[in-house]
């Protein structure tokens, strides 16, 4: 197919869809984005174990990057990562400064949610730091 006919038919879908130019040219341009961020978080630990997520507007992006555990720098950590309910990651004996690799596809919005279990039966906050390049 042609590039004028592959235009042609995206135009008429879009049109179909009631999305005016202003609306494509923005979708466009957000899907086109690139780059890179590092995001901190914590997540309550009671009793070893805890769980935190987010959900955001992902724009069918690939992310990859890793995350490294902060605090605390005692005893180990199982992680599992889960983006819409799929595991993504699943890491056992992960200790505090340990780069932890990923890399997942997304949909157009993306619920990540993450457990983590401590090989120390107490509470506390864990720290994390994601870098993400998308």
């Amino acid at each position: 197919m042609a590039n004028e006919d592959l235009q042609a038919l995206s135009d008429d879908i879009r049109t179909k869809l009631g999305i005016s130019d202003e609306v494509a040219k923005k979708l466009s341009q957000k899907t086109a984005l690139n780059g890179s961020q590092d995001i901190a978080f914590t997540i309550p630990i009671k009793g070893g174990a805890g769980q935190g997520g987010s959900s955001t507007k992902t724009w069918w992006k690939t992310l990859s990057g890793y995350g490294v555990v902060i605090a605390p720098s005692g005893g180990s950590w199982h992680l599992i990562a889960k983006q819409n309910g799929n595991v993504f990651i699943d890491r056992q004996n992960v200790q505090a400064g340990q780069q932890v690799t990923f890399t997942t596809g997304t949909g157009f919005n993306t619920s990540f949610e993450i457990d983590a279990t401590w090989s120390e039966k107490a509470d506390t906050t864990l720290q994390v730091k994601l870098h993400v390049t998308y």
